[in-house]
């Protein structure tokens, strides 16, 4: 069971960090581990709060273990006496709460018109939990390097990380390209580093990595939001061509490795330029966007226990708005269209703030581009190598669906060169 919102397809789970501050001195009362549980429906989800002091301000986490999440990043809390109010701007998240004998937090979480009650209990020290640390601890047998790059199209500079094996010899090379969203050159998520993990395993293993901030995302300058998916391969094209060029890379042997909008782009780049030697395709979408999303949509409802009944009238609804995405060209009318959908649907129940979220999501550059692309139409153009894996449990990107469209693509296409595996059990 997760606590998310459903209108945003972009973002999965998040439910709150914290960046605490006042004007006062905290009481040490407010320090330490605080869980608790949200029932949600027969079911109880798991969350705590890790709060720890800097100076004249309080800072911290949330684990939701149940999810294997840790350290979720944050927003904003506030403290005044005994009472705490957090907010979290991204999933319109608030939580309330009074402390209570320094050892209780009495207090509800509201989100998207519901009030969930979350009491909170101070975790004695011993009874922490250590979370598994999985990022790499310097020094490395390898060279890293701080570098920066061009796309000359978009006169956009993009910086990030190059790690080279020690080698006398020019190594084979590879560029990581992120999901959707805006994501760091590590692809942090819930505490976790993916890609510095995935850098490290590789480097060591003789093949160099580079991996990159997205357009304004950490030290890359650029504008995220209007970023379609089109927009982004052009990025990762000019760090494709940035990896190429430098003297200890075999300028032969150099690939992309995506995960999930990245294993799209991937394929995109494959299809254009064939001196990419492979790609792989990590959870990489092969549906065309309104098809994605729309089963996306449902496996979560699904998953979530909602009413099947209730699942198809949503299904219907979303069918009805991706379709004017679909056959309308204007962004005022394709909003005015949605608006309409949603005030037929939902009457006076859909405040106009919620409303106007709603509109502005579903009508932004990154999702128009999206629900209209179709990635099959590049798979079949890719004759390079390709391995695409997934894992059984994904219920972002379904793996029967899209590895059965990357198979039939590839085939159609002619590669022979491909190997599609799931990997069962996982996410």
């Amino acid at each position: 069971m997760k606590l998310l919102s459903g209108t945003n397809v972009r973002i999965v789970f998040a439910i709150i960090a914290i960046c605490l501050f006042s004007s006062s001195t905290f009481s040490q009362s407010w320090i330490g581990s605080w869980t608790g549980n949200v029932a949600i429906g027969d079911k109880e989800l798991g969350i705590t709060f890790n709060i720890n002091q800097q100076s004249d301000s309080l800072t911290g986490t949330i684990d939701v273990p149940d999810q294997n999440a840790f350290g979720i990043p944050a927003t904003l809390v506030r403290v005044e006496g005994e009472k705490i109010e957090i907010y979290v701007k991204v999933i319109g998240l608030q939580y309330f709460g009074e402390l209570q004998n320094d050892s209780i937090i009495f207090g509800n979480i509201k989100q998207n018109g519901m009030t969930l009650k979350l009491d909170l209990s101070k975790v004695s020290p011993e009874n922490a939990k250590t979370k598994k640390i999985q990022d790499p601890i310097p020094p490395f047998n390898y060279n890293v390097h701080e570098v920066v790059f061009e796309n000359k199209v978009d006169n956009i500079k993009l910086s990030g990380t190059l790690t080279i094996p020690q080698s006398n010899q020019r190594v084979p090379a590879v560029v990581l390209v992120s999901g959707s969203g805006p994501q760091d050159r590590n692809e942090t998520i819930f505490g976790h580093k993916p890609f510095l993990v995935l850098a490290d395993y590789l480097t060591n293993r003789g093949i160099a990595v580079l991996r990159y901030d997205d357009r304004g995302v950490g030290k890359s300058n650029g504008n995220f939001e209007q970023a379609t998916t089109y927009d982004l391969a052009k990025d990762a094209k000019a760090a494709f061509n940035f990896l190429k060029s430098r003297n200890e890379i075999d300028p032969n042997i150099v690939g992309i490795i995506g995960h999930s909008e990245g294993g799209l782009i991937a394929s995109i780049l494959a299809s254009e330029d064939s001196t990419i030697n492979f790609i792989v395709s990590l959870a990489g979408s092969s549906l065309r966007g309104d098809n994605q999303l729309l089963l996306q949509k449902r496996k979560i409802a699904e998953q979530k226990g909602i009413l099947p009944s209730m699942v198809e009238e949503d299904q219907d609804l979303f069918r009805k708005v991706y379709n004017v995405i679909l056959e309308k060209d204007s962004v005022t009318e394709i909003k005015d269209s949605i608006s309409s959908l949603f005030k037929s649907k939902y009457g006076g129940m859909l405040q106009e703030e919620n409303l106007n979220k709603i509109v502005l999501s579903l009508s932004s550059p990154w999702m128009i581009n999206f629900i209209r692309l179709d990635p099959s139409v590049y798979i079949e153009k890719v004759s390079c190598a390709v391995l695409a894996i997934n894992g059984s449990e994904d219920i972002q990107v379904s793996s029967k669906e899209n590895l059965n469209v990357f198979r039939t693509s590839l085939n159609k296409s002619g590669n022979k060169n491909f190997r599609i595996k799931v990997f069962r059990g996982l996410n």
